[in-house]
């Protein structure tokens, strides 16, 4: 008998290019969604990320309150959503002002998604429209912000102290299967 030498036939050569494709085909599309949901939970850790260095400069602030402006009433033992029309507005120290106080609100902007930041002159009244001048313009501090809400706890729950509570909630609008990850916190103020 014969050695067959190594010729193939022309079906052979198709089935195995057939079977070549579908590999190359399947191998890509595994790498194109690792990558897809590597860049997705990247952008998500960032979103995360600045929203928690968001919150620690709030909770920073409101640390070192001195007196609490609004949201008017301000809420004890509900959770009251901020937003525009409705801001965060406090009397902190502060050492970037010559004064060494200043008078920072925040807010959530609902069409943008971010948290706001906006610093008013030491005059600031709340019932007087014309003493809300604004020193530092509106500057967004955290984006993908869907919820900001802030709520005095009762000193009866907790201590005699007065604690305040604040949260975000963040997601990246983005990535299509992101995550709304909870942020919160609480404050003891020493006012």
């Amino acid at each position: 008998m014969r050695a067959r030498r190594g010729a193939h036939t022309i079906v052979e050569l198709m089935v195995a290019g057939f079977l070549l494709g579908v590999v190359l085909t399947v191998s890509g599309r595994l790498a194109w969604l690792a990558s897809r949901s590597k860049s997705t939970s990247e952008a998500q850790n960032n979103t995360f990320r600045f929203a928690s260095i968001a919150l620690e400069r709030v909770q920073r602030e409101a640390l070192h309150t001195q007196e609490l402006y609004g949201p008017n009433p301000f809420p004890t033992g509900a959770p009251v959503e901020v937003v525009a029309a409705n801001r965060l507005v406090l009397h902190s120290r502060s050492g970037s002002s010559p004064s060494g106080h200043a008078v920072i609100a925040y807010y959530r902007d609902p069409v943008k998604e971010e948290l706001v930041r906006m610093t008013f002159a030491d005059s600031y009244n709340p019932l007087i429209a014309a003493s809300q001048v604004v020193l530092d313009p509106p500057r967004a501090v955290a984006k993908g912000v869907t919820s900001f809400t802030v709520y005095q706890i009762d000193g009866a729950d907790r201590s005699t102290s007065e604690n305040l509570s604040i949260s975000l909630v963040v997601r990246n609008r983005e990535a299509k299967r992101a995550l709304a990850l909870p942020l919160t916190t609480e404050v003891r103020l020493a006012r």
